[in-house]
């Protein structure tokens, strides 16, 4: 097995990788051309779950890297956080919106000016009517709202209010998932992308982060996490995922803060023990390698992957090889110059959830 780099958290970025593969092929199994009898969703919102796991990854590192900060110069730089984010999201974004532009103009088809603003200040999650090249925009919108409210709260509040902070959040998800569905109807198809109501995935992350050494001294919580039953997590994590799809209160309610927490034990399982057979499968050259790219993918699988092919780069499998050469562009041309620039700014622990 290769092992990572000096101060890479292991097999995070396998994680990366199984989170944009499961978006690729839920978007993938509507494109024309797809195997007929391979049914993406007969497992639930797969692609839901992928992004699901970025923002539980992205809670976790975000807060490792304010505590790592502050441990070791006694406080956190805002500044300093907020222009290595920039660095980070922004450029590859950014491009990858003119892109957009260009090919609306070109085409005939020009996005609609109040998506493009919203894309670009990170409030489509809450623009309940997107074109879809910009509709996965909603999750990076949710990770800028987070990256603007954590790191101040946490610079303002001791552990102990910290971790207040963060079970309150944990509380409230479910809470406002059952009032935007009880009481603002119109919202509902909203509900796990406004921030209110996916909030507790992001603070599931940020509580692993905060309570990981605490739980790692305790002799039952290691033998947990080492334990063979722990390894069959993500067959109950599918199971839920598809309960989850079927009777949606249910999962409004119990069953989402259910999938959180196993995704925190997997998390933490195969960084804690990359010995461990899921460990070494994540750790593989060509997973972490796809973890690298996650960010690029994401982005840019979108205009790929429609439901109603305009040309034969939009069918399945031109659109999947399309898909990764534009991503590999992105990540080597744009991403990687801005990683350099930010690795002077400060480094990282590791990447953010997207990348």
């Amino acid at each position: 097995m290769t092992h990572p780099p000096r101060g890479v958290i292991p097999s995070l970025d396998g994680l990366r990788a199984i989170a944009v593969l499961l978006v690729i092929l839920t978007h993938a199994g509507h494109t024309a051309g797809f195997p007929a009898g391979v049914q993406p969703e007969a497992l639930g919102a797969l692609g839901t779950l992928g992004v699901r796991i970025f923002f539980i990854l992205s809670g976790f590192l975000i807060t490792h890297l304010l505590l790592r900060e502050e441990s070791r110069a006694g406080m956190v730089s805002l500044a300093r956080f907020y222009l290595r984010r920039v660095l980070r999201i922004f450029p590859a974004f950014y491009v990858y919106l003119l892109a957009m532009v260009v090919v609306g103009w070109l085409s005939g088809a020009a996005l609609p000016l109040d998506d493009l603003l919203s894309a670009a200040t990170y409030t489509i999650n809450y623009d309940r009517a997107r074109v879809w090249v910009l509709g996965h925009a909603w999750s990076l919108g949710v990770e800028e709202q987070f990256y603007l409210l954590w790191p101040v709260a946490f610079t303002l509040l001791a552990m102990r209010g910290r971790v207040r902070w963060v079970v309150a959040v944990l509380a409230l998800g479910p809470i406002s998932r059952l009032v935007t569905w009880r009481f603002f109807p119109s919202w509902q198809l909203m509900i796990g992308e406004t921030f209110p109501t996916i909030a507790d995935a992001l603070a599931s992350g940020v509580l692993l982060a905060i309570m990981r050494d605490r739980w790692h001294a305790m002799p039952s919580y290691r033998r947990l996490l080492r334990s063979g039953m722990l390894g069959l997590l993500p067959l109950g994590i599918l199971l839920l995922n598809k309960l989850n799809a079927e009777v949606t209160v249910f999962g409004w309610l119990l069953g989402e803060t259910m999938i959180n927490f196993a995704i925190v034990l997997v998390i933490d399982r195969v960084s804690s023990f990359p010995d461990t057979l899921s460990a070494r499968f994540l750790n593989l050259p060509p997973m972490v390698f796809l973890g690298h790219l996650s960010y690029s993918l994401y982005l840019w699988q979108q205009p790929f992957l429609p439901a109603a092919p305009a040309w034969v780069g939009q069918t399945f499998p031109v659109n999947i090889g399309l898909l990764f050469l534009a991503a590999l562009a992105s990540f080597y041309l744009i991403e990687q110059p801005f990683l350099r620039l930010k690795a002077r700014v400060g480094g990282s622990v590791g990447r953010g959830a997207r990348g």
